[in-house]
């Protein structure tokens, strides 16, 4: 099989890389036709976030790009060029590059995607070491990567006409067809006062659960990440427009909007940011 290059090792040239996936960008469409696609990789030989290799990757089809489902997810990349771009090495794809992600989940086998080529049980080795790695994670990583912009709020601050990152749990899935009609139902634990009560209605409820619709018909990161979420999957949504649809308060994920599914069996992920630490640890004692 093909040798495989530690992160601190590479230099200008073709090479091979397995590691872990610590930060993405959904597919965007560029001014051209293609769309382009950021990966970012680290494995055991980087001293820090700040070393991890990013890959920049363009193909004129969304289904040419590799399926990621979560961060943390494994990542092996055959014949990925590496040259310097802002005074640092990243990855470019050439007409042979080739990928395969796995799941980095401890309790799930490690299966590579069907016609994945080069398969060995060397390769079997690499994922359950990087399995160990994941478990291993600092616990900070760059804020580039991870920290949502601004000052993240609870649901139930939520304002019409405005932009925001949350941290939410999915209560709801519902998948149409097409799949951009879709849309989920999140919330993050806290309470807003009731439409009733506010209205003076006797007898009302003062508090109700600030859950929330989100949709994202223009967004294909969005549509993309619907196969891997079930209910209880946590999301992170970073500049999502909150618009008033059907007399009630709706996230919208548009096309500046990223979406990000935080994988529910990696804890660690969960505490690898002081946002993320701070966020989780309030949402979950207001939930349970």
């Amino acid at each position: 099989g093909p040798e495989y290059h530690t992160i601190d090792s590479l230099g200008k040239g073709i090479a091979n890389v397995f590691g872990v996936i610590v930060g993405y960008k959904h597919p965007e469409r560029t001014m051209g036709t293609d769309f382009r696609m950021s990966v970012v990789v680290a494995d055991p030989s980087i001293g820090s976030m700040s070393d991890a290799l990013t890959l920049a990757l363009f193909y004129p089809r969304l289904e040419d790009f590799p399926v990621i489902t979560a961060l943390g997810d494994i990542i092996r990349v055959h014949n990925i060029k590496i040259m310097p771009f802002n005074k640092q090495l990243q990855g470019f794809k050439t007409r042979g590059t080739t990928f395969a992600v796995v799941s980095s989940c401890p309790s799930a086998p490690v299966r590579f995607p069907e016609g994945a080529a080069h398969t060995s049980r060397r390769d079997l080795a690499a994922a359950f070491t990087l399995r160990r790695f994941v478990a291993d994670l600092p616990k900070a990583l760059d804020p580039s990567v991870a920290k949502p912009n601004g000052y993240v709020k609870s649901l139930c601050d939520m304002r019409a006409d405005t932009f925001s990152d949350c941290v939410c749990m999915v209560s709801e899935l519902h998948i149409s067809d097409p799949p951009n009609l879709s849309w989920l139902v999140v919330s993050d634990g806290s309470k807003r006062l009731t439409k009733e009560f506010l209205d003076g209605v006797p007898g009302a409820a003062k508090h109700e659960d600030a859950s929330m619709r989100v949709h994202g018909m223009y967004s294909p990161s969005f549509v993309q990440l619907l196969p891997s979420l079930s209910i209880g999957s946590w999301l992170m949504l970073r500049n999502a427009q909150f618009v008033v649809r059907d007399e009630r308060l709706c996230a919208m994920v548009a096309n500046k909007s990223t979406i990000i599914h935080v994988r529910e069996s990696l804890p660690g992920i969960r505490a690898r940011n002081a946002y993320a630490q701070r966020m989780y640890s309030r949402v979950v004692a207001m939930m349970y």
